[in-house]
């Protein structure tokens, strides 16, 4: 059974490091007590259901977290829209910029409750991405004929 789950969260970790990751916000200044971050999204996780979605979110440190050593940081968030709120289901540290290098944590056990998110907030940026993301369409549909 352990084998299953640790494979598992291996393929989700490196389908999600093949991610094409978009960048939605970044830190406007550094300061010695804040780190300066990047934080992108991934579109292609992006699922929605009614007032709700999920996506998988980086945030990429300038200079080394010091709570974990980490460069970055990836979570896998879901949002209620309407209510502005959200909740963390996975979270793994790295070494590296862009969750490259080693993993330094995972906290896999999701948020007991929701937390709201104020605006202005990087939570509230991401939740507005997500749930305002449109999906290119194709300008052609191939092999498709119209009667």
């Amino acid at each position: 059974m352990r084998k299953i789950l640790f494979t598992l969260m291996l393929a989700a970790m490196s389908s999600s490091a093949m991610a094409e990751w978009v960048e939605v916000s970044k830190s406007e200044e550094e300061t010695e007590e804040t780190n300066f971050i990047t934080v992108y999204a991934d579109p292609d996780t992006i699922q929605k259901i009614g007032n709700k979605a999920k996506m998988w979110v980086l945030i990429d440190y300038k200079k080394i977290e010091k709570g974990f050593g980490a460069k970055s940081v990836k979570h896998k968030e879901e949002y209620n829209c309407m209510k502005k709120k959200q909740r963390i289901f996975f979270i793994a540290f790295y070494t590296g910029h862009k969750g490259k290098g080693k993993t330094v944590l995972i906290l896999n056990e999701p948020e007991a409750g929701w937390q709201q998110l104020p605006t202005g907030s990087i939570g509230r940026i991401t939740l507005d991405y997500a749930y305002s993301f449109r999906p290119k369409l194709p300008e052609t549909f191939p092999n498709e004929t119209f009667s």
